[in-house]
């Protein structure tokens, strides 16, 4: 018996088949766009100096893409071979409980995990890498995993360790100068009170006792005059109690023994942090010492202003000045270097104008926010 084709299913079959076949082609040009967009992120991660990485905790496996060999100096296909416990082998030993905790606690939280820590490269050296991961079910196993990117953050960490040597260095040197500063300034007041005091014990001095006691008064104040501008260096309070204005007009005072006019101008309302009115306070403090001691200047002019989320502040002498640039090539001049990186503790920046005779200026921009600045850096140091 011979079966009788009915037309509308050979109309629904040729239907289906059209169907799959346009399935099929959205289906391969779907994973040909996937393709090269996925192409398109590692070349921007490898051109960027990223390594992506995504861990199938299941198969103790993670796979690799970007800038590994640029990193690392190993090959796609050595790095991909490693399982993680022979990954954590190329951790430096004092950072490897932070480098296995990361992957744990990546897999397990609900918010993306950041981690730091020394990574053995192929040729035998530990760079500093930056991780940054997240947890991810992989669908197929239903086992948890990492997704994350790594990146080389050396070049960061041995900035950050300059300026870590230079605040070592410039505490040091300010430790220094007090120590100097109470051996000249206390240490010959002392020496004459003392002498004044054996005179006083003679009973043929020629030296009355009024004149003794009116050079000793002479000698006391003298005295508590060192120590109070001792103290105004050391002393932050000062800075929290009068204001960055006040208290610079203060300490400008007790320093200067009439031989510079200063004038210290600010604008209303200042609203610095504490810490950035104490940093300042120290580093203006210095250039005044050094105006008045060294710059053989007729006056010096601070000037405070704000403006939306930045501070301003320009000092400037009209003394000697010197050559910047030449210090500069001579790797000389700590002082500048050791102010720059206070100031870039503070999330500001500097420039300085300065040359033989035409006096100093030091311009310092201060941000209260994560907004960027936006100035010429070629002047700025």
């Amino acid at each position: 018996m011979n079966k009788t084709v009915v037309p509308h299913r050979i109309a629904a079959n040729r239907h289906a088949a059209v169907y799959a076949d346009v399935i099929k082609k959205e289906k391969a040009q779907l994973e040909i766009t996937l393709r090269e967009y996925q192409d398109k992120c590692q070349l921007v991660a490898t051109l960027s100096g990223y390594i992506l990485f995504e861990y199938n905790e299941a198969l103790d496996h993670a796979k690799w893409s970007g800038a590994i060999q640029e990193v690392t100096g190993y090959s796609i296909e050595e790095f991909s071979k490693f399982t993680i416990a022979q990954w954590l082998q190329q951790v430096h030993p004092i950072d490897l409980q932070s480098a296995t905790e990361f992957y744990w606690k990546a897999m397990f939280s609900s918010s993306p995990i950041s981690t730091e820590y020394r990574f053995k490269h192929k040729k035998g050296h530990y760079l500093w890498v930056e991780m940054h991961g997240f947890a991810l079910t992989i669908k197929e196993k239903g086992s948890p995993g990492v997704m994350g990117i790594m990146k080389d953050i050396s070049e960061r960490k041995l900035h950050q360790q300059k300026i870590i040597d230079s605040i070592i260095h410039t505490e040091e040197k300010e430790r220094l100068s007090f120590s100097q500063e109470l051996h000249d300034g206390l240490g010959p007041i002392h020496s004459a009170i003392k002498m004044y005091l054996q005179l006083m014990e003679q009973p043929n001095s020629q030296t009355s006792k009024q004149e003794i006691y009116a050079e000793l008064n002479n000698l006391l104040s003298e005295a508590n005059k060192t120590v109070k501008e001792i103290t105004f260096k050391l002393n932050p309070q000062i800075v929290e109690k009068m204001g960055l204005k006040e208290a610079l007009n203060s300490y400008l005072k007790m320093i200067n023994r009439g031989t510079v006019k200063g004038l210290i101008c600010a604008s209303d309302p200042i609203q610095l942090s504490a810490k950035s009115e104490t940093v300042l306070y120290r580093i203006l403090c210095e250039c005044i010492n050094n105006t008045i001691k060294h710059a053989n200047a007729q006056s010096l002019i601070i000037n405070i202003s704000s403006k939306d989320h930045y501070h301003f502040i320009t000092y400037t002498d009209d003394g000697d000045g010197f050559n910047w640039s030449l210090q500069k090539e001579l790797n000389q001049g700590m002082g500048l270097t050791s102010i720059k990186n206070r100031i870039q503790s503070i999330n500001g920046s500097m420039e300085i104008i300065t040359s033989k005779g035409k006096g100093f200026t030091l311009n310092i921009i201060v941000q209260n926010t994560s907004s960027p600045i936006n100035y010429d850096q070629n002047n700025y140091s």
